[in-house]
């Protein structure tokens, strides 16, 4: 199977070679840990317990951050490493843990999985989400080491898909093995068990989302990022968040429509690839605005300036000084963004009828009477012109939404549990082994 899947892969490698060969000569960002990717990953030294964390990319770092700071504050003896596919992930990741913990995911050829597992000799491997690879979890089982899924989900689309495909992945989800799988809630329990994943071996733990959540604002880190998008204090802001393109053409008219109501409110837009800063800079000189950009550290302030956040990691302070926001990719593309973050810190999310990713946040703030849903530009519009027009209603909402989070945390506490039983059961099983061994 191994050779097959191999096979599988150089194929379509090889198809996609113009199309990759071109974009590796245009962005540095598919050019970026290419020798990790096949599995020239610094070698880990000495022999205490290995846990090896993959995140895909931002969204996954943040949501596992309070299961990471749990590990490092209870488990200092364990060692620590931390991988992921994007570049932004990866400098997220590195910025945060240090970059002697992160590297990026191997592909999924069997060469360049197996020098990964000898460099990082995992004893267990903590998957956010569901990033499974069939050559990966393979070769993690014939090696006897665990595989925990956290915050875990899936789309029901997938589910048939698990079902055709699952003969790939039967050393993940054979039920004789070590392998554990925390999910959100029951919906995504259940859709796990149509899949094909072994009942006895799922856990419903919540999702860490709401404990990585900001619940108060972090002023001193706040500070330099107001500082260099021009606001002052008291200044009425409200953002445009990870927003995709044709978002920021809707956003900036609104925002005229919204200076009609407020002349002196600011607007902030934050992209959700920061790659496409010059063009969202472009669009926003083209509607009559200034561009004062984070990465610039100054320039024009005042209403007539729009602020562009090109920067990582940063936009989860802003949203304590917004009176609401405006959530991406829920508008002209399909998926969401986390809405939970402006709402812990007191925005009012607002959101478009497209938060496939986020149906369980998004429906979770809309029964708390936490949050919007708009169906178009006319009705961003109106709605947030009646947010500016009704401080009271605003603040109801803001209150309703910090409370809503705050009483749904807990999810990583349940997931180190978990994985805490992972590392001893692996650890005594090593011990056996290397006593049978010295025999």
């Amino acid at each position: 199977m191994t050779l097959l899947l191999d096979a599988v892969y150089l194929l379509l490698a090889l198809l996609a070679s113009p199309y990759i060969l071109f974009r590796m000569a245009r962005s540095r960002r598919w050019r970026a840990g290419l020798a990790q990717r096949l599995g020239f990953i610094p070698p880990r030294s000495g022999g205490r317990p290995c846990v090896w964390i993959h995140a895909v990319s931002v969204g996954e770092v943040s949501a596992s951050r309070t299961l990471i700071d749990r590990i490092l504050k209870e488990h200092p003896k364990w060692e620590l490493r931390i991988s992921t596919t994007t570049d932004t992930g990866q400098r997220l990741a590195a910025g945060h843990y240090g970059a002697e913990r992160c590297f990026y995911f191997p592909l999924d050829l069997s060469t360049a999985v197996r020098r990964a597992f000898r460099r990082v000799r995992p004893d267990v491997i903590v998957l956010v989400e569901l990033e499974v690879w069939p050559n990966f979890v393979r070769l993690a089982r014939s090696r006897n080491v665990t595989v925990t899924i956290v915050n875990g989900r899936m789309r029901e689309k997938w589910v048939g898909v698990y079902r055709r495909l699952g003969f790939l992945l039967r050393p993940l989800l054979d039920p004789a093995g070590p392998n554990l799988f925390c999910v959100q809630n029951e919906t995504y329990r259940d859709r796990f068990v149509r899949a094909g994943f072994p009942a006895g071996k799922i856990r419903v733990t919540g999702t860490m989302k709401y404990d990585t959540v900001h619940m108060e604002a972090d002023s001193a880190k706040l500070e330099p990022v107001r500082a260099a998008l021009g606001l002052t204090t008291g200044e009425r802001v409200w953002i445009a968040s990870c927003t995709w393109p044709g978002e920021e053409e809707v956003c900036l008219r609104v925002h005229k429509r919204l200076q009609q109501q407020v002349p002196a409110l600011r607007l902030i837009i934050a992209p959700r690839h920061i790659e496409r800063a010059d063009d969202v800079a472009r669009q926003i000189a083209q509607a009559g605005y200034e561009v004062r950009r984070r990465s610039a550290g100054g320039g024009p302030s005042g209403p007539a300036a729009v602020g562009l956040l090109d920067s990582v990691g940063e936009l989860g302070y802003l949203y304590a000084i917004a009176e609401f926001v405006f959530m991406g990719k829920s508008l002209t593309a399909r998926g969401g963004h986390n809405m939970l973050e402006p709402a812990a810190l007191g925005a009012v999310p607002v959101f478009g009828p497209l938060t496939d990713n986020f149906q369980e946040e998004a429906q979770l703030l809309l029964d708390a009477g936490a949050a919007e849903r708009v169906a178009d530009e006319a009705e961003l519009a109106e709605t947030l012109l009646r947010l500016l027009r009704e401080p009271a209603v605003r603040r109801e909402r803001a209150r309703k939404g910090r409370e809503a989070v705050l009483k749904r945390q807990g999810a990583s506490c349940r997931n180190m549990d978990v994985l805490s039983q992972a590392v001893a059961s692996r650890m005594s099983d090593r011990g056996t082994t290397e006593v049978t061994r010295g025999r």
